[in-house]
């Protein structure tokens, strides 16, 4: 089912709205008990994209002109994740159907709207590539496994970031109009989670293995600036700039917990207590107030879908179901 919803205003692009009474839609999934289904949230009420027939997901949302766009996967009747997106006009399938791809962002630029993800070859190896109002565009070839994961226009340039498979570990960087700039050198895994361009200045959030040791950073220009200290495992997956603050939202173990956090100029603000396992996935921001969407756990250890404002968690999942937020569009 997709619904037609009222007429909206426009997000700015690098993720941040002038006011602070906001539309909110939050994308992921709901588990019926059997089956995970696509779903996203506006102001708490459901909208279940996939019937149940076959497992999906939600893993990002965006509106325009009033309309919900929304991508992610649905399984194919042989068990395949098949990259697809919603509107209100239907569901497009963008994968070949056959091997594993993935449509992980999805953001309007203008009239266009792009989606970066990644899909499957023969061999085993995965294609980083982008779609521009759902046709493709491949950024690499079969050789190195790579994903591409966010998107960002300015002007005239396109940038993506993500992955590539050097040889030994995955080194992070992004692709502006096709072409590569490395964030690492390659010694160590690493990934590019998120980009933001402002004026002339490039930003990616991600993470670099550092000791077997996750941590969290983000570069502005290709310069590093480490989020978390290497004492335990930490992702950085979203950021935002604002007046010349970078807002970074992940996740950082506690030793035995994950505590959903966000970064405000590189101090860091806790989302969770650190009793359950929490996770911080996208953050959007509205005036002074920061939003976040992720995923949280009950008492019992059931994982809920969930988004913050500012320090307050609401639940937007069904009680007793299994939930995941994995994004957010604020309007």
């Amino acid at each position: 089912m997709i619904a037609t919803l009222l007429s909206c205003k426009k997000e700015n692009s690098n993720g941040n709205l002038p006011g602070s009474s906001v539309t909110i839609y939050v994308a992921g999934v709901q588990n019926n008990g059997n089956k995970n289904i696509a779903t996203y949230w506006k102001n708490g009420a459901a909208t279940y994209l996939t019937d149940g027939s076959h497992d999906a997901s939600l893993l990002d949302i965006a509106v325009k002109g009033g309309k919900v766009y929304a991508c992610g996967w649905e399984h194919s009747q042989a068990g395949v994740a098949v990259a697809k997106y919603w509107n209100d006009a239907g569901v497009w399938q963008i994968g070949n159907g056959t091997t594993l791809s993935n449509a992980g962002k999805i953001k309007f630029f203008g009239n266009d709207f792009f989606i970066a993800g990644y899909e499957a070859v023969p061999s085993g190896n995965y294609i980083a590539k982008y779609w521009t109002n759902g046709s493709a565009n491949n950024l690499t070839t079969a050789v190195n496994t790579a994903y591409a994961t966010d998107v960002f226009v300015s002007g005239n340039d396109i940038y993506i970031s993500g992955s590539i498979n050097t040889g030994t570990h995955n080194t992070a960087l992004y692709w502006k109009n096709g072409t590569q700039a490395l964030l690492t050198n390659g010694n160590n895994s690493a990934l590019a989670n998120s980009i933001v361009v402002v004026g002339p200045d490039v930003y990616v959030c991600g993470y670099e293995e550092v000791n077997g040791i996750s941590v969290a950073k983000y570069w502005k220009n290709n310069i590093a600036v480490n989020l978390s200290d290497g004492t335990h495992n930490a992702t950085a997956d979203a950021l935002v700039v604002k007046n010349n603050t970078v807002y970074v939202c992940g996740t950082e173990s506690n030793g035995t917990k994950a505590v959903a956090k966000y970064w405000k100029n590189g101090t860091a603000v806790n989302l969770s207590d650190g009793s359950t396992n929490a996770y911080a996935m996208d953050m959007k921001i509205a005036g002074d107030d920061v939003y976040i969407a992720g995923n949280a756990e009950t008492s019992n250890g059931n994982p809920i879908a969930v988004y913050w404002k500012n320090l307050e968690m609401t639940t937007v999942s069904s009680p007793g179901k299994y939930g995941y937020a994995y994004a957010l569009y604020l309007d």
